[in-house]
């Protein structure tokens, strides 16, 4: 039998797809033949697609469904029925985990979903249609049955991850030349002890039968598959892509001294990121991650403001969030910062405070750009309190809309939102390239820095105009006329990009 995991058209620069390389891998322990088709780097359009499908012929497809793709799954969809009409399609991921209903019933060539953590329930999927078994009564999937949605029991999370294994790295290594970054992705663990109330990982795992926040590979299991990843593929830089790489602040933060202690004895000579909380940054942790290679990392801050941050449910206070990026500012570890600027809640005055903390400590770090707002999905705890107050508008495709309950700030957000449209391809081109580079002349790496400062100081002009001159009576008037200005200065910024 032959499986086919599909990645579909997205809106979004070609990247390594962990997931499907782990699910390849699975199919195959299990003795079958599998493997990926990422559209976005193989087919120029969905034509070429039809064509090495109908050469490919496999007997289940799996498919990860993002809001990246939402807008081109139904054409996917559609060649796999007209092309192969006997095959079973299973999707999974976050979006289609918390919103298997409408999924199920929009797309009817969809067979099943496989909900929440997917590497066993697929397992168990594949097993049952190659057998001949009844697939419908496994745990872990929802299905529709004469038009009616069915959804079986969860289940449970793998709670010893050293028993998956190694994901197969042999379809992405040869697209490597097409892939903004040719940087291996590890999951080193799954889950986040906290709970902030914007974040979709909680109950992501939460779906399951259990609820184990944080569960991690040994020290030992992470090393060995970052060693394979050395000798087979020449690799020296890789790109954590756990939830949250410390965990939790005990056994966390032993497990991450552990694994930089085994990197250092075997001198791999590596460099690598990781995504962590501010409370889980302490100055000789991570200067002894940083002795082990360790080169970026990314904070989830999120505001300045004390009671935005308690609407979060972030459980960290405003002087935590200073403290840890003064620390990594300290070590010299490259640092990006992930801010929600506007939500539902937020004030005039506290805009303007969170913008004049993020002046004063962008020097030197990476910023998610200032027309970042809360995105709204279902299943985050937000949502309730959302529906509570009245705020959300209507859900469409993947998102809520909402409405603020401050009217500036709703004028503020819609301006600066407007501006997304022509200045995100600029931003994220220049991110790229400051983030990724593997270049080692040092004057293209001084140009580069020097256009993403360039790029950043763009953005925070933009803004601190749209704050200082909302309020004014002719505000449309002179917007229109800065816009003009400031698209020219980014064509100029683009060029140089």
């Amino acid at each position: 039998m032959y499986i086919l995991l599909i990645n579909p058209f997205a809106s979004r620069t070609p990247a390594e797809y962990l997931g499907l390389e782990m699910l390849v891998e699975v199919a195959r322990k299990n003795g079958f033949q599998a493997d990926i088709i990422d559209i976005n780097l193989e087919c120029d359009n969905i034509e070429n697609f039809a064509i090495k499908l109908a050469q490919l012929k496999p007997t289940i497809i799996g498919i990860t469904m993002t809001e990246l793709s939402f807008d081109t799954i139904s054409n996917t969809l559609s060649i796999i029925r007209k092309v192969i009409g006997d095959v079973h399609i299973t999707v999974g991921g976050y979006y289609p985990t918390f919103n298997y209903i409408e999924v199920l019933q929009r797309y009817k060539e969809i067979d099943s979903v496989v909900r929440g953590e997917g590497e066993a329930t697929f397992s168990k999927l594949i097993d049952c249609i190659s057998n001949s078994k009844d697939w419908k009564s496994i745990n872990g999937i929802a299905y529709l049955d004469n038009g009616e949605v069915k959804l079986n029991s969860p289940r449970k999370l793998i709670k010893d991850l050293d028993q998956l294994p190694f994901a197969d790295r042999k379809y992405y290594n040869s697209h490597k030349n097409k892939l903004l970054r040719n940087i291996p992705h590890i999951y080193s663990s799954r889950g986040c002890p906290g709970h902030c109330s914007f974040c979709s990982i909680h109950p992501f795992y939460k779906t399951s039968a259990e609820n184990i926040a944080w569960r991690y590979r040994s020290p030992e299991n992470v090393v060995e598959e970052i060693e394979m990843l050395v000798n087979n593929y020449g690799y020296r830089e890789f790109v954590f892509f756990d939830d949250n790489f410390i965990g939790n602040l005990l056994n966390g933060k032993q497990r991450a001294e552990k694994i930089a202690n085994i990197i250092m004895r075997k001198n791999l000579n590596i460099n690598y990121s990781i995504s962590t909380r501010p409370d889980n940054v302490e100055w000789e942790l991570f200067d002894l991650l940083k002795t082990s290679g360790l080169k970026h990392v990314f904070i989830g801050i999120e505001s300045f403001i004390p009671r935005i941050l308690r609407i979060y449910s972030k459980g960290i206070s405003v002087e935590t969030n200073r403290h840890a990026i003064n620390i990594l500012k300290s070590l010299g570890i490259s640092t990006e910062i992930g801010f929600i600027m506007f939500n539902p809640y937020i004030t005039f005055e506290e805009i303007k405070i969170n913008f004049e903390e993020l002046d004063k400590v962008r020097k030197g770090i990476m910023i998610t750009t200032l027309n970042l707002e809360l995105e709204v999905y279902k299943g985050q705890p937000l949502e309730r309190k959302l529906k509570r107050d009245n705020r959300l508008r209507e859900f469409k495709d993947c998102f809520y809309s909402y409405s603020m309950e401050n009217k500036l700030t709703q004028k503020v957000y819609e301006v600066i939102k407007e501006k997304e449209e022509w200045f995100m391809d600029t931003y994220n081109k220049i991110k790229d390239m400051k983030r990724y580079s593997k270049t080692e002349n040092d004057i293209v790496k001084m140009l580069v820095n020097q256009l993403y400062d360039e790029i950043q100081e763009f953005d925070f002009q933009y803004f601190a105009y749209v704050l200082n001159r909302v309020q004014n009576i002719d505000f449309d008037y002179e917007m229109a006329d800065y816009r003009k200005h400031m698209m020219t200065l980014l064509s100029v910024i683009d060029r140089k990009a």
